[in-house]
């Protein structure tokens, strides 16, 4: 007996149109925008005037590990070195966008011996000045000379793997300007030295 009613509600039933499984979907996605939205008083005569609504959003970042991606600058090296370390925390700072503080704590993290009691001794009130004093302080300029004499003199070390001595050696013919045929012609000069 209780076969039979089911029977019988089974054939009353009516399948959905597409146009009423479509309103339907529409009716729930407004429902569900609505649930996701923030709350906003259903009475806007209840609500003050002055409130602002405001929405706060979570920012997530997925770092690096950067206490070890960028090497300890002891104000020792080389004017390219220089230029490099710094270009690297500057790049390091702006893409993270740190407040100024852990900027400066970073950087004080990072230096050591000479450069580390230059930063000591200085004082900075914004990034840019800082970035300014430790371009004048660490950057030198090279004299030309000095350039040519560094290529003439580059030979790879017996235990220097190659690809090392290859972008060394290209770099300072790039200081120099120097043309493709001239940079291969230095790289392999060196390597047959």
């Amino acid at each position: 007996m209780g076969n039979e009613n089911d029977e019988s509600d089974i054939s009353k039933r009516k399948a959905s149109t597409y146009n009423e499984l479509f309103n339907t979907v529409t009716e729930l996605r407004e429902k569900l925008r609505l649930l996701e939205a923030p709350s906003v008083p259903k009475n806007p005569s209840s609500a003050p005037t002055s409130t602002v609504t405001v929405l706060s959003t979570v920012d997530y970042r997925i770092l690096p590990d950067v206490g070890t991606s960028i090497w300890t600058f002891t104000g020792h090296k080389l004017s390219n070195d220089v230029e490099d370390w710094i270009s690297s925390v500057d790049g390091l700072v702006h893409v993270n966008q740190w407040l100024l503080r852990y900027r400066f704590l970073y950087v004080r993290s990072h230096v050591a011996e000479a450069a580390r009691s230059w930063y000591l001794l200085e004082e900075f009130h914004d990034w840019d000045t800082f970035v300014g004093k430790f371009r004048s302080t660490f950057v030198s300029s090279v004299r030309k000379a000095d350039l040519w004499w560094d290529l003439e003199s580059r030979v790879p070390s017996p235990t220097e793997p190659t690809i090392d001595y290859f972008y060394a050696k290209i770099s300072l013919c790039r200081s120099l300007d120097l043309s493709f045929v001239e940079t291969r012609d230095y790289i392999l000069e060196g390597l047959r030295s």
